[in-house]
């Protein structure tokens, strides 16, 4: 699980660098639960945060997605 966090990390950063800024990261149920356990992964009044992004369980992702903020 680190290693994807890293690479969630690195792609966080990419889209940053273009400009783009990410509001939410939906994931597959299953890396979801396993994300929690992490220590960079924050749980506080029922909202699961990485990076002080939101994060939440969509079962049908397969792996991750970033919801970008919409340009305007």
């Amino acid at each position: 699980m680190e290693v994807l966090l890293n690479k969630i990390h690195e792609d966080i950063d990419y889209l940053n660098s273009q400009g783009k800024q990410v509001k939410e990261i939906r994931m597959n149920p299953n890396i979801f639960e396993s994300m929690i356990e992490l220590p960079d992964v924050k749980v506080s009044k029922g909202v699961t945060t990485v990076f002080g992004i939101i994060i939440k369980a969509d079962e049908s992702i397969e792996k991750y997605v970033f919801v970008l903020d919409e340009v305007t």
